[in-house]
């Protein structure tokens, strides 16, 4: 990855804007100092909140894998069968809640 990750990344424009109403999206977006490699952490309250970011993240998206290639995809939850299958396509892993807890 260049070291001008983050200018690239910059040129991409904004996000993809508000959320809707009733969507939740938090994610963390973590840097190397090196800027050699970045960790990105999303989190969606429903597959409908996620399909609503990834609509409007589609054109910028083969942009965003030139500047920083995909390595891995995890997903954590129960997606619907649409996200599954949009992830699957990209490489993603997906495990399901067996037993534990969340706060």
């Amino acid at each position: 990855m260049p070291l001008s990750f983050t200018h690239s990344t910059a040129s991409l424009g904004p996000g993809p804007g508000p959320r809707p109403t009733g969507s939740t999206r938090r994610g963390a977006h973590l840097l190397r100092r090196s800027a050699s490699s970045c960790y990105l952490n999303e989190f969606y309250g429903s597959s409908e909140a996620f399909l609503l970011h990834f609509e409007s993240l589609g054109p910028k998206l083969g942009a965003m894998l030139e500047i920083s290639p995909l390595e891995e995809m995890i997903v954590l939850g129960n997606p619907s069968l649409q996200v599954r299958e949009m992830l699957g396509e990209l490489g993603a892993k997906f495990y399901t809640p067996y037993v534990g807890f969340s706060r």
